[in-house]
């Protein structure tokens, strides 16, 4: 009998597209419920005309690997440091760069942070900050002085601290590919080559644990063998997982009251076949879109009036408020794309579905960050 809660899962990035990078302990990373590994061979049905009415056997054609995984989310306890399903992450949304604290030093406004000298090289534009309790965004960097949106309600003095964190943006290039060794119930070990990130999802409700769903497409898989975990000890991140419970949500610079939000970045993929491979020479992204829901009260015409003169809303969204497992989120602008009336226990509400708007490419999302 083969249990589930017996199985080990180890995900690490390729160095060459398809190759084993060779996964470690500190590779593994913790799942929610069982994760999806489905290899496929495509049937080719052989046209043939030979007085029969039946069908003769198919011919086995390309290989494919597809799937989702399931992670809570969560910060891994450390600022700065990036939690176990880091490389999920990072080719869910496109690259990562973790920033280093500082502190400041005299001359900072609300919306200008100075920091002491050099430390302006520990931060990049889009990262998210965490600071007197307060979470925002850099928005531009000269030296050591960041620009941050939104404002801080007041302006930090001297010697307050700027923390770390670990910060996934979107990209303009190849997409990261994934070498995945699944330790199936302690009994088989199975490996899939050259995933690579279809979508990346999160759909936050009222009080539930905050997840993110990840689906893939795989070139190939390696054919299981009898082998139980033997990589060594692994050390989980200990925080909890975060719950939609005490966030901040900001719509248009205005706070709001959702019931639940959703978004999901999703990635074109196309499959570049080859004669001398299983199928599959590459799977490589060529485009992506952000788009999402949320659901509110009916309270007034707002949406509807922002829908029917397409107004754009910067969305903010933090959930968290201990350093070392905040998560935040910051989507420029978004457009709502249609705004449905529905009734819930007899009371109307609005279910809103929305698009993210790039301005110059890359910058639909600002960043998702763990703070």
């Amino acid at each position: 009998m083969t249990l589930l809660r017996k199985s080990t899962l180890a995900i690490k990035r390729e160095v060459t597209y398809g190759v084993d990078p060779v996964v470690a302990a500190v590779d593994v990373i913790e799942v929610m419920g069982a994760p999806s590994f489905i290899d496929a061979f495509d049937a080719k049905e052989r046209n043939v005309i030979r007085n029969t009415m039946s069908m003769l056997e198919s011919v086995r054609g390309a290989e494919s690997v597809s799937g989702d995984i399931n992670v809570e989310a969560k910060g891994s306890g450390t600022a700065g440091t990036a939690n176990d399903a880091d490389a999920l992450w990072e080719a869910g949304v496109g690259i990562k760069n973790a920033s280093t604290a500082s502190t400041t030093t005299t001359g900072s406004t609300t919306t200008s942070i100075v920091l002491t000298p050099g430390g302006g090289a520990g931060f990049a534009v889009g990262d998210a900050i965490l600071i007197a309790g307060e979470k925002t965004w850099i928005t531009a960097k000269a030296t050591d002085t960041l620009t941050v949106s939104p404002a801080l309600t007041s302006a930090p003095g001297t010697g307050q601290a700027v923390g770390a964190g670990v910060h996934y943006k979107l990209a303009n290039g190849v997409a990261k590919s994934l070498w995945m060794s699944f330790w199936r119930g302690d009994i088989t070990r199975e490996q899939y080559a050259g995933n690579v990130i279809e979508s990346l999802s999160m759909n936050m409700a009222t009080g539930e644990i905050l997840s993110a769903s990840f689906k893939y497409q795989g070139k190939s898989a390696v054919a299981p063998v009898a082998q139980a975990y033997g990589l060594g000890a692994v050390t989980f991140d200990l925080t909890a997982p975060l719950t939609g419970l005490n966030m901040t949500l900001t719509l248009g610079g205005s706070t709001i009251a959702l019931s639940s939000l959703a978004f999901d970045i999703a990635h074109s993929l196309y499959r570049r076949l080859d004669l001398t491979s299983s199928g599959t020479k590459e799977i490589k992204n060529t485009g992506r879109r952000i788009t999402g829901s949320f659901s509110l009260y009916y309270d007034s015409e707002a949406i509807e009036t922002t829908f029917r003169n397409d107004t754009k809303a910067e969305l903010r969204v933090t959930a968290g408020s201990t350093a070392g497992n905040i998560f935040a989120m910051r989507i420029p602008k978004l457009r709502y794309m249609a705004v449905p009336k529905s009734e819930q226990n007899g009371i109307y509400q609005y279910d809103v579905t929305w698009e993210a708007v790039a301005t110059n490419g890359e910058d639909e999302l600002t960043s998702i960050s763990y703070l």
